[in-house]
């Protein structure tokens, strides 16, 4: 009885194969190829090259588990290959090992200086790990190896861009597009590297020709929508954002752009229906849960009871609560002994309204009693940067950093009060309070309640929340101070003008709010403005928005419809500086004011300039905004309750021309000397708030 197995095939007949069935695999017959390398491993199962092609076939066809093995297999056989290792790298990455991968990567390098690729992937490993330099250095030595390299030089020019490094970047695109004109990549890249520039028109014309070669590039059609809505075409960039998500139904980020573009025109419904469907794609608190919850509040329909409901559900079932038991333990200074540390934490610490209010506040504190430490989401930094730069005492960038580890770092620091600045809009990271860094939190600067359990105190004022009459439904301990707003006064604004309707012999209504604050209803109220005032005029102003056709078309359709003739409303476009956009409040007699999201800083601006502000007070602090800053600056009378009175409140003061001529003039001092720009007596306020939330918690 013959107790061997089946003999051997020989070498030379296997070469033969190996050498058949490595043509089909470039040929890209993998099938064929495939049943070839079996072939070959059932007659000599060890065989090192059958193993590792076979491997390749499987990263080729989406098994890195599978090809990992074989490709081991390969490596014990005979260690010394460096392509084995290469691709051994390739199926660690995609296993989801990058620590791995790098070190196969590492390998074959070391088996093989001179290896382009595994240059370039292991620039992809450091890529993805953050350290771009390192990666930069991986796509140079590749490049010096294959000149004609044109993905590592796309790659190259990706990590420059991160390094803000843009004009290398344009370089090394350039370069991978003039190895490559069809490299659709490549100008999709150099179209950010454009847009990153402002060259806002070179970059449409890089992610079109993107888009000519690749007419399926979800990310060109996205990234055409951003550009096109920074050159003001708002419903071109709506229109290639819908291709994105066309294109691609599960990429969340167009879905937000969508939504944010659709909102910007008002069109509500539309937004949250994107941003819904956004939200559907991306687990956890994020930007597009926080414009969700912004865009509510421009609702016209939504009850008190329907926003909180609503804000509860969507906290509940994205927030998570405390990582771990460690959360709840005090970890501040059990007494203030020293200066109470008070932790601020916005996305929003450049030129944006949160920021100018939160800078009043913060170049105010009286730092002989209070440690400032600033949390900075930022991803942008501007003059305004620099300014809370030089207030704080501690600057932390958390801008990529998890909620948990911004908590250790708050904990690190011992932080007595953490303050979390403009709720769930832009980039705020309220869930971080979801952890209890700290003993007390503080919502400030929001446009709602934070819905979270974990947040003890809003900061408010009496005439956005006036004492026991408010409806608006909260999870925070309301704390009321000095105002709600402060500003510090703008350095660079125009001179009061004389009363137009002097020179005109008409009254000019305006408002520059955003088109989103606009909705039917407002519409509907300022048509009874207009025609109890007759022959007035109603301006309207937001940046270059009412140059959009189909924006300019509603609302001037809304007036026709409303027996408003069209040359009595005024559409202003232009997207001006500060100083000019200020300037155009010289053609305004009165402003109106939006609901349910009323006018902050367009009403704070509109004051300053002389104009005063006539406000429907609603029942939630969104909408009393407005109609505060008013009643701050003794001016009360303008803040009504019904839109009845809103228009008797604005036909009166149209009728009285003394009354709007003696405002023009006073009212930039009556601002100047009001709790809106008294920067020290509010900061004073808020600390003296908290003092008193530290003294209820018990602690000396």
């Amino acid at each position: 009885m013959n107790n061997e197995g089946p003999n051997p095939a020989p070498a030379q007949d296997l070469q033969a194969l190996i050498q058949e069935a490595a043509g089909k695999h470039h040929s890209g017959n993998l099938a064929e190829a495939e049943t070839l390398y079996r072939q070959i491993l059932d007659a000599d199962p060890g065989h090192a090259d059958a193993n590792h092609l076979l491997g390749v076939i499987h990263i080729q066809t989406g098994h890195p588990d599978q090809a990992f093995q074989r490709i081991n297999q390969a490596i014990k056989a005979n260690p010394g290959v460096a392509d084995y290792h290469g691709n051994l790298g390739t199926a660690l990455r995609g296993l989801g090992r990058p620590g791995d991968a790098r070190a196969a990567y590492e390998a074959t390098i070391a088996l093989n200086p001179e290896h382009a690729q595994a240059h370039y992937n292991l620039g992809l490993i450091l890529h993805e790990q953050g350290l771009l330099d390192e990666a930069a250095q991986r796509y140079r030595q590749a490049i010096k190896i294959t000149p004609d390299y044109a993905e590592a030089y796309c790659n190259l020019g990706n990590v420059l861009r991160e390094l803000s490094q843009g004009i290398e970047a344009m370089a090394a695109y350039g370069k991978a597009i003039a190895i490559n004109p069809d490299f659709a990549d490549a100008h999709n890249n150099l179209g950010s590297a454009y847009l990153d520039a402002e060259e806002t028109e070179k970059a449409e014309k890089c992610y079109r020709r993107a888009i000519d070669l690749n007419p399926d590039y979800a990310d060109a059609h996205y990234n055409l929508g951003s550009a096109l809505k920074k050159l003001g075409r708002r419903g071109e960039a709506i229109k290639s954002y819908q291709h994105a998500v066309a294109i691609d139904p599960n990429f969340a980020r167009a879905h937000n752009n969508l939504g944010s573009a659709h909102l910007e025109l008002g069109h509500l419904d539309e937004a949250l229906a994107c941003y819904l469907k956004g939200m559907a794609l991306t687990p956890g608190p994020s930007r597009i849960s926080n414009n969700y919850f912004h865009a509510l509040l421009y609702d016209p329909d939504l009850t008190n009871e329907d926003l909180f409901d609503t804000y509860r559900r969507i906290v509940n079932e994205r927030h998570p609560g405390p990582a771990s038991a460690a959360a709840d333990v005090q970890t501040a200074p059990p007494d203030l002994r020293g200066k109470l540390r008070i932790g601020y934490l916005s996305s929003d610490f450049h030129d944006h309204p949160v920021g100018h209010n939160t800078l009043a506040l913060i170049g105010n504190h009286d730092h002989a009693k209070i440690d400032i430490f600033c949390y900075a989401h930022e991803t942008k930094e501007d003059a305004i940067t620099g300014q809370f730069k030089s207030h704080a005492d501690h600057w932390r960038p958390i801008t990529g950093l998890t909620d948990e580890e911004i908590a250790a770092q708050i904990r690190d620091d011992g932080i007595h009060i953490m303050v979390y600045l403009g709720g769930h809009f832009d980039n705020n990271r309220p869930s971080v309070a979801t952890r209890r860094p700290a003993p007390i939190q503080v919502n400030l600067f929001n446009g709602a309640t934070t819905a979270l359990d974990e947040m003890d105190y809003w900061i408010t004022d009496c005439v956005v929340h006036p004492a026991n009459s408010v409806t608006e439904k909260f999870t925070e301990e309301l704390v009321p101070v000095s105002s709600f707003f402060v500003w510090r006064p703008p350095e660079d604004a125009p001179p009061v003008s004389s009363l137009p309707a002097e020179e005109t012999g008409f009254i000019t209504f305006a408002s520059f709010n955003k088109p989103c604050k606009i909705n039917n209803a407002v519409l509907d109220l300022w048509s009874e403005v207009l025609r109890a005032v007759p022959n007035s005029r109603l301006m309207l102003k937001y940046k270059d928005y009412f140059a959009t056709p189909s924006l300019r078309d509603n609302v001037l359709g809304h007036f026709r419809a409303k027996a408003i003739a069209e040359d009595r409303i005024i559409l202003i476009n232009g997207d001006d500086i500060f100083r000019d956009h200020l300037a155009c409040y010289a053609q305004a007699d009165i402003g109106l004011d939006t609901f349910p999201f009323s006018g902050a800083t367009t009403t704070f601006q509109a004051l300053w300039m002389g104009v005063p502000v006539i406000s429907l007070m609603t029942d939630r602090f969104i909408g009393r905004m407005g109609g505060a800053l008013s009643t701050h600056v003794g001016l009360g009378n303008f803040a009504v309750d019904t839109p009845g009175e809103y228009v008797d409140q604005a036909a009166a003061l149209a009728a009285d021309i003394p009354r709007l001529k003696e405002l023009r003039k006073t009212l930039r001092h009556r601002v100047a000397d009001s709790p809106l720009c008294d920067g020290p007596g509010y900061a004073a306020s808020v600390e003296q708030a908290f003092q008193d939330m530290w003294k209820a918690r018990g602690a000396p």
